[in-house]
């Protein structure tokens, strides 16, 4: 192969490797949020990580054995059903409805 060929592949496998620990620190994040004392954090750390599917799905039915926090498993138990839900009905059911 050429030089920036080779370049080019291991440039773009650093940006993947960059996005999926991105995306693991805002998962973790929103994870927290939801136990957060501000109603409004929780509802939205709520809506991103529905809107994020199956993607965090394996990182929230950890957090929910890990969690003693009641408020923060009620809700994993609901966002784990709505992208349940999604992924039989399509991504766009869970933008009708609140979570």
């Amino acid at each position: 192969m050429k030089p920036l060929v080779l370049l080019t592949l291991f440039a773009a496998a650093a940006l993947v490797v960059a996005a999926e620990g991105r995306q693991t620190d805002s998962t973790e994040a929103r994870i927290v949020a939801l136990a957060d004392e501000s109603f409004s954090r929780r509802q939205a750390a709520q809506r991103e990580l529905i809107e994020s599917g199956p993607v965090v799905a394996d990182r929230l039915k950890a957090a929910l054995a890990e969690s003693r926090d009641e408020e923060q498993r009620s809700s994993i138990e609901l966002i784990l059903k709505r992208i349940a839900e999604d992924s039989v009905l399509g991504r766009r059911a869970s933008r009708w409805t609140s979570p």
